[in-house]
């Protein structure tokens, strides 16, 4: 889709969609006045442009885990949504336009991998994106940090410098050493506020105030990603940290001062 310039902001997504523009660059790293250029193509899910500016988002969020009977071309039957499109869980709606936002780089790779131009805008010299809002992990407003989609962000602590394992094996908890490698430990940074139900039918007794700031928690890597997943870009403050669930914790390790 071409676009002129002028008539961008006139775009208004629907069914849960967000129009983003990226504000980064991913082909090029500055090492103080020195400007380093390189090719990104090689590990293409490391550098792509997830932060991003909301150019327009749509009036509200649909959500709706109603499922209906269909009839495949085959012949087998099957259930699916009501509503295409629709949220994966029920969460207020806290991104507003103009909001600065990190967002899941797959939807990015998936549309250029396609050159599918129902969801890549051209306009002028820039281009811009249609994600769905559940990409988004969180806001950055001037110093306020907003957590979306019920995501919480976690300091991850290094294998290498984990004192809260050796801590915890003082206090008399059996840890495996597979363990050790294969679940993380972290400091939990920010948090949202928390989903109110999943479209699987899991309703949020889980997903409570069960875990704070400043908790040091234990999660499985598989169900975790990081925020950013450039080695060489760290846009957010400069540091490491882990996009998690509240239901994909393992647990909250409670230490004694």
């Amino acid at each position: 889709m071409r676009v002129e310039p002028e008539y961008i902001q006139n775009i208004r997504p629907f069914a849960n969609y967000v129009l983003v523009e990226p504000i980064v660059k991913t082909d090029e790293i500055e090492f103080g006045k020195l400007k380093l250029m390189f090719d990104n193509a090689f590990h293409r899910e490391k550098y792509q442009p997830i932060v991003c500016r909301v150019v327009s988002i749509s009036k509200k969020l649909i959500y709706d885990p109603t499922k209906i009977p269909t009839v495949e071309r085959d012949g087998s039957s099957s259930w699916r949504a009501r509503y295409e499109n629709t949220m994966p869980w029920k969460i207020e709606k806290q991104v507003k336009c103009e909001d600065v936002v990190w967002i899941n780089y797959y939807p990015i790779v998936r549309a250029e991998d396609e050159n599918d131009e129902t969801v890549i805008v051209y306009s002028g010299d820039k281009k811009y994106y249609f994600i769905h809002y559940e990409d988004i992990y969180c806001v950055k407003r001037k110093n306020d940090v907003i957590m979306v989609n019920g995501y919480i962000l976690v300091t991850p602590i290094p294998a290498e410098e984990n004192k809260t394992v050796e801590n915890l094996k003082k206090a008399g908890l059996f840890i495996p050493t597979e363990t050790q490698t294969i679940d993380k430990y972290g400091i939990v940074a920010k948090i949202g506020i928390p989903v109110e139900e999943y479209e699987d039918g899991e309703l949020c007794g889980e997903d409570s105030d069960f875990v704070q700031e400043g908790d040091c928690v234990r999660f499985a890597m598989d169900f975790n990603r990081h925020l950013e997943t450039s080695d060489l870009h760290k846009w957010f403050d400069g540091k490491d940290y882990i996009v998690s669930r509240r239901r994909n914790l393992l647990g909250i390790c409670k230490m004694e001062n």
